[in-house]
């Protein structure tokens, strides 16, 4: 009797271990990791903060969805406070922030006439030159790149269409 009371002691005892084994696995959390785009996409936004003069665009900028953007070097196009609510009526929004952000990263030699950029969101960019002046989708690029990680970043008078 003695041996089987023993017996159904360690019975439940490995029961009970198996029930808490199978219970802790049950309830995995699976980690994801960000993607290349959104890494680069905060680097950009931390670079950018401090910028009075596109802080609108950065704001919409932190809510761009981006966790499937593969890309880890962009270029930006941000548009300048001032003329966000004036330009040619089209929005400041997370759509129009997508086709301002072309896949790679371009310097000012690089932007030559005729070259076609491809925004995050699939859009077409299209590359003119005037002069020393260069144009996306007809908007005029002003300054010099700024250096943002692995990306590069142009102010731009009003929003892209």
């Amino acid at each position: 009797m003695f041996y089987l009371v023993k017996t159904m002691r360690k019975f439940y005892f490995y029961l009970i271990g198996m029930l808490l084994t199978f219970a802790a696995c049950s309830e995995e959390t699976e980690i994801t990791l960000p993607s290349k785009g959104e890494e680069e996409v905060k680097e950009i936004v931390s670079a950018l903060e401090e910028n009075d003069e596109i802080s609108d665009f950065v704001e919409v900028l932190k809510t761009v969805n981006v966790t499937d953007l593969e890309e880890d070097e962009l270029t930006v196009f941000a548009v300048r406070n001032s003329s966000a609510a004036m330009s040619r009526s089209a929005a400041l929004d997370s759509t129009s922030v997508k086709r301002h952000i072309a896949k790679g990263r371009y310097g000012k030699v690089d932007l030559t006439d005729g070259k076609v950029l491809e925004s995050i969101s699939g859009e077409s960019l299209y590359v003119t030159r005037t002069g020393e002046d260069i144009y996306i989708n007809g908007v005029v690029i002003e300054g010099e790149a700024i250096q943002a990680g692995n990306s590069y970043v142009y102010v731009v008078p009003e929003v892209m269409e």
